[in-house]
């Protein structure tokens, strides 16, 4: 248990690690956001992600090729979400 308290006391002094902390904290939030925007703003994202990295190279660019994959999914779920309530409206109709 003291191996724990010291780790985790050098851990707050250092600001490299409370930035990293905070850069991990900005992208869970930020993918838990994307689970409620509408289709068009996340096309408008990725198509915005794809432009800004033609042609480059890079970690960045990488880790921004990875996002607009990752875009996919909340994209698909949004979709599917948007079929269920225009659809859900006429269930009695059938």
């Amino acid at each position: 248990m003291p191996r724990i308290r010291l780790h985790a006391g050098s851990v707050i002094k250092s600001p490299e690690m409370r930035k990293a902390c905070t850069v991990l904290q900005n992208i869970d939030d930020a993918l838990i956001m994307l689970d409620t925007l509408p289709v068009p703003v996340l096309e408008a994202i990725r198509d915005y992600v794809a432009d800004q990295n033609k042609g480059r190279t890079g970690a960045t660019v990488d880790f921004m090729r990875a996002f607009a994959i990752y875009l996919e999914r909340p994209l698909n779920d949004a979709r599917l979400r948007d079929h269920q309530q225009t659809f859900g409206m006429y269930r009695e109709l059938r």
